[in-house]
């Protein structure tokens, strides 16, 4: 969203009163009607909606929705508050052989064998001027997370 100069939001309220789309899955309707009068009510134009009719979707998901427009120059927004959460989160383990490989495979695709050649590689470390050669990580075959 940062490359498009885009922030998230939430519509909490529509001409004075609580914003609220939606239909029951036992009643599931074609709401692109709504959807293009919200879209426009918000500063979009030249609205475009296709709605697609899945028959294997269930409820809501029976129709697929696509919104398309141009967010009107002239439109303007109020921000009536901002939400700031403290949280916090613990670091994940220190990986273990087996779930370094499994890391490696599915975020770079990296083959077992090329994971534990490259750990090695830090391992042996790499030559530095004035300092000659430096480990880049302690032994990384062991499977103690100590």
């Amino acid at each position: 969203m940062a490359e498009n100069a885009a922030i998230l939001t939430e519509l909490h309220e529509l001409g004075g009163e609580r914003f609220k789309l939606g239909c029951s899955a036992a009643a599931p309707e074609d709401l692109s009607a709504q959807i293009k009068a919200i879209s426009e009510a918000v500063g979009m134009r030249d609205v475009v909606v296709d709605s697609v009719e899945n028959p294997e979707g269930k409820g809501p998901a029976r129709y697929v929705r696509t919104v398309r427009g141009a967010v009107d120059l002239a439109a303007r927004y109020v921000v009536r508050d901002i939400e700031t959460r403290q949280s916090s989160t613990n670091p994940s383990a220190p990986f273990i052989t087996s779930t370094l490989q499994m890391a490696a495979s599915s975020a770079l695709g990296f083959a077992a064998q090329r994971t534990m050649r490259l750990a090695q590689d830090l391992y042996e470390g790499v030559e530095f001027a004035g300092e000659g050669q430096v480990a880049l990580i302690t032994y990384m075959r062991t499977d103690s997370t100590h």
